[in-house]
């Protein structure tokens, strides 16, 4: 008996082919060829800039909740020596 194409001698089915990563197609794209490398480049140039602002973002909501606690830490210190100082 003949193997299938496409499986193994277990008849488990072999895995696709996944296309290169290093090949970027750009997808309804109308421009001239000689300008879509250039649309290419600047796609990527947006993603640079997405990623650097998250990381930002990212960076300042840590500083911001850091920031909260200190605050909510010196406001429980203060309004315990007020009540404290009621006794």
């Amino acid at each position: 008996m003949k193997d299938c194409p496409g499986k193994s001698s277990d008849g488990a089915k072999e895995h696709e082919k996944k296309p290169k990563l290093s090949r970027i197609v750009v997808q309804n794209c109308t421009a001239p060829f000689w300008q879509q490398s250039k649309l290419l480049e600047l796609r990527m140039e947006r993603v640079r800039v997405n990623c650097k602002l998250e990381k930002f973002f990212k960076i300042n909501h840590v500083l911001a909740t850091f920031i909260g606690t200190l605050s909510i830490n010196n406001f429980s210190k203060r309004t315990k020596s007020v009540v404290e100082g009621f006794d």
